[in-house]
This record gives C-alpha cells, structure tokens and sequence, in this order.
C-alpha cells in the first residue's frame, strides 16, 4: 500500500507542477504578447487553480489503469509506465473524436479505481506486489 500511496503522490505533485509551470508560461507569454483576449481576473485564476487540482487528481487515477493488469499479473515495469502515460494522455484526444470530455474523464478514473483495486486486493492476498 505504500507503493501504491508514494506513486500517486508522485504522480499528483508532478501534474501539479506541469499545470503550474504551464500556467505561467501562459500567463508570463500573454505579458509579452497578448494571446488572451480579455482580461484575466482573480475568478480566472481560481477556476484554474480548481481546475489544476481535480485535473491532476483524475490524473492520478487514470495512471493506475495499468497497474492490474501489466504490474500484477505480468510484471511488467516499463509496460506499465509506457501505459500509465498513454492512458493519461487520453481525455485529451476525446475532443479529436468529438466525445464528451468529462464523460471520458469518468470512464476512465472509475476504470482506474477499479483496477486499484483489483491490484490491493491481489496484493493483499499473494503477499506483496
């Protein structure tokens, strides 16, 4: 379980991160060279920075897709993570394929949960992971 606790800690400070130097970047690009055509006000950030937290928390979930299947039952690290990354990355291609953002987004966070687990049960009962 400590496994488990210490990669999604990873996992959420790192999307954290991303989300915060990218909101810089944009914010430091739009001084320079206006890009945003409005004014950003104190609501905005708020919203962003709510949104950078539930972001990086669905990220979390999403990134132990894998974790049953390629962790628990064939041992596969680099599988894994190879992955973890691709199914991260896929509520970003729902607007490609015209499907509802958020729909995905739970699709895939309940998928997550599940596979969690699966993977905590298995564990427990096999002796470790």
């Amino acid at each position: 379980m400590a496994k488990v606790l210490f990669i999604a800690l990873f996992i959420f400070m790192t999307t954290i991160a991303s989300f915060l130097i990218t909101g810089v970047a944009t914010y430091l690009f739009n001084q320079m060279w206006p890009i945003i055509h409005f004014s950003i006000a104190g609501s905005n950030i708020v919203s962003y920075l709510s949104g950078m937290i539930v972001g990086s928390f669905s990220n979390v979930l999403i990134s132990f897709i894998p974790l049953f299947f390629f962790a628990i039952w064939k041992r596969a690290t680099v599988s894994t993570v190879i992955c973890a990354i691709v199914a991260m990355n896929l509520p970003n291609l729902s607007s490609i394929v015209h499907f509802n953002h958020e729909f995905i987004i739970v699709i895939l966070c309940s998928i997550g949960v599940l596979s969690l687990f699966l993977s905590i049960k298995t564990a427990d009962r096999i002796g470790g992971i």
